[in-house]
């Protein structure tokens, strides 16, 4: 675990612990430096997409979730900051969620939207590299 405030050295070279201390020594003349290739990953797991699909930024004050399932089988999936000050939590049975929180503004989970959404943020990442790859829905 990194400290609070201190950054992981993601972008800088990592050499071995050298004797005495010294500074790593440059290259003799007529020998070019090992050509090295690193590969960096990044994954990006959108927790929130549910709930941003539908984001409301004119009304962060009102307690917002999106549910998914059928009957009394409904679940919160994600809710705002306003609705889990009132207790609302992910996974919790939607009954309990609005006994809760009867002003809950509630939207069923649209996937379609959520698929859209991530097609952009790919498409954006794609400016980046063209190794970009999705497992929506696993």
């Amino acid at each position: 675990m990194v400290p609070r405030g201190r950054s992981l050295p993601l972008f800088e070279e990592v050499l071995p612990a050298q004797a005495g201390n010294e500074p790593p020594r440059p290259p003799q003349s007529g020998t070019a430096p090992a050509a090295r290739t690193k590969a960096l990953w990044l994954c990006v797991y959108l927790l929130r997409l549910p709930l941003e699909v539908f984001a409301r930024p004119e009304s962060p004050a009102q307690a917002f979730a999106v549910s998914e399932g059928e009957g009394s089988q409904q679940r919160i999936l994600a809710c705002n900051r306003a609705a889990a000050a009132l207790g609302v939590r992910p996974l919790q049975s939607l009954n309990s969620a609005l006994a809760l929180a009867p002003e809950l503004l509630l939207k069923a989970r649209d996937l379609a939207m959520e698929r859209a959404a991530l097609v952009r943020c790919l498409n954006w990442a794609g400016q980046y590299t063209s190794h970009v790859h999705s497992d929506f829905g696993n």
